[in-house]
C-alpha cells in the first residue's frame, strides 16, 4: 500500500510542474506592453521637405528604460521587417530641448530611418513623454508612412525590448494661396461728406450778398483714407473770387478776419471769429499744413498744400472754412471761383 501511494503522489507532482512551466511561458510572452497615447507630429507635410518631427506617448508601466529607438517604416507592425520610406532621411537628426516627461536622453546613433536615444537606465513613470527631432527629411512621395517606437532597459538598444508602439503620419501636397492688395485712395469732397466717403451732399456754395460791415462765411468738407505707405497730399487749385477784372484779394499769409477789408481766405480748423468750421476728426493721421492750421486766421493761394500725411491713414474728415470780407469801395458784380482740392497718394 505504501508503494502505490508514493507513485500516485509522484504523478501529481509531475503534472503540477508542467502546468507551472506553461504559465511561466505565457507570462514571458505578454511582458512587452504597447505604449499609450502615441502620435507623430511633423512640422511640414511637404514631400522631401526638411522638417521637425515630434513623437509623443505614455509609458504603460514603471519599467526601466535606458534607450528608446524610433524607426521610420512602410508598416507599423513589429512583425513585418522595417523598410525605410523612400526619400526619408533621419541621419542628421538633432534632439531638441526641452524633453518632456522622461528626460536625460542624448542621441546614441542615427541612420536613414532610425534614431536611438540613450540615458542611464531609470524607472519610468506613467506621464506623457515627448521627444522632438529637427533636421528630418520627409519621404519623397505623397501619402502615409509609419514610425515604430521601442524601449529597452539597455543603453544601446540591445536585448529584448520592454515596450513598443506604432504611429502614423503623412505627407501631402500644399495649397497655394495668392492675393493682391491694390493701391487704395479714398477721397471725397462736398458741402457735407460721410466719414467713410460712402456719400456726399452739395458742391456749390452761395455766399449771398457781401457787406462791408460783416464777414460772410461758409464751409465744406472732405474725407480721405489711403494705404499709401508714404502718405498723401491734398493741394488747392483755383483763383480767388473775381468778377470780370475785379478781384477780392487773398492774404499773402495767415491773417485774422478783418471786416471792411477786401479778403478771401480759408483754413481747416474750427473758428470763433467768425464762428465757422470744425477741427479735423476721425481716426486717420492726415493734418492741415501750417498755412491752414491756425484757428481764426485765413489764407489762400492757388496750388498750395492744404493737408498731408506721411504714412498710410485711416479715414479722417477735414472741414474747410471760407471767409469773405469786402471794403465799401469794392466794385459791384457777381463774384465767383472754382476751388478744387486735389488728393495724391505716395505709393
Amino acid at each position: 500500500m505504501t508503494k502505490k501511494f508514493t507513485l500516485f503522489f509522484t504523478y501529481l507532482l509531475s503534472i503540477f510542474i508542467v502546468v507551472s512551466l506553461v504559465e511561466a511561458g505565457f507570462i514571458g510572452r505578454s511582458a512587452a506592453l504597447q505604449l499609450q497615447s502615441r502620435s507623430l507630429a511633423i512640422l511640414s507635410s511637404i514631400p522631401s521637405a526638411t522638417t521637425t518631427d515630434t513623437f509623443s506617448f505614455t509609458f504603460p508601466d514603471n519599467s526601466v528604460v535606458g534607450s528608446i529607438e524610433f524607426r521610420y517604416c512602410e508598416s507599423s507592425l513589429p512583425e513585418i521587417p522595417c523598410v525605410a520610406p523612400p526619400g526619408l532621411n533621419a541621419s542628421g537628426a538633432v534632439l531638441q530641448q526641452p524633453e518632456i516627461g522622461e528626460t536625460g536622453f542624448t542621441i546614441a546613433s542615427t541612420s536613414a530611418n532610425q534614431i536611438l536615444i540613450t540615458r542611464i537606465p531609470t524607472a519610468t513613470s506613467s506621464e506623457m513623454a515627448q521627444y522632438t527631432f529637427s533636421n528630418i527629411v520627409n519621404p519623397n512621395f505623397t501619402g502615409s508612412f509609419f514610425g515604430i517606437i521601442t524601449t529597452y532597459p539597455t543603453v544601446d538598444g540591445s536585448g529584448a525590448y520592454t515596450d513598443y508602439g506604432g504611429v502614423v503620419s503623412s505627407t501631402a501636397t500644399t495649397v497655394g494661396i495668392n492675393s493682391y492688395v491694390p493701391p487704395i485712395l479714398d477721397f471725397c469732397v462736398g458741402q457735407t461728406v460721410a466719414s467713410n466717403c460712402s456719400s456726399t451732399s452739395g458742391d456749390f456754395i452761395d455766399f449771398g450778398n457781401f457787406s462791408p460791415s460783416s464777414t460772410t462765411s461758409a464751409s465744406s468738407q472732405m474725407a480721405v483714407a489711403t494705404n499709401a505707405q508714404s502718405g498723401v497730399s491734398i493741394t488747392t487749385a483755383g483763383a480767388t473770387l473775381t468778377s470780370g477784372n475785379n478781384v477780392i484779394v487773398a492774404p499773402s499769409s495767415p491773417t485774422a478776419s478783418q471786416v471792411g477789408v477786401d479778403q478771401f481766405g480759408i483754413n481747416l480748423r474750427g473758428n470763433s471769429s467768425p464762428s465757422v468750421g470744425a477741427d479735423p476728426s476721425g481716426p486717420g493721421v492726415i493734418t492741415p499744413t501750417a498755412q491752414y492750421d491756425i484757428p481764426n486766421e485765413y489764407d489762400y493761394s492757388d496750388g498750395s498744400q492744404a493737408a498731408y500725411a506721411t504714412t498710410a491713414t485711416d479715414f479722417r474728415t477735414l472741414t474747410v472754412s471760407y471767409i469773405v470780407n469786402v471794403s465799401s469801395s469794392q466794385s459791384p458784380g457777381v463774384y465767383n471761383t472754382n476751388v478744387t482740392f486735389i488728393c495724391t497718394g505716395s505709393f
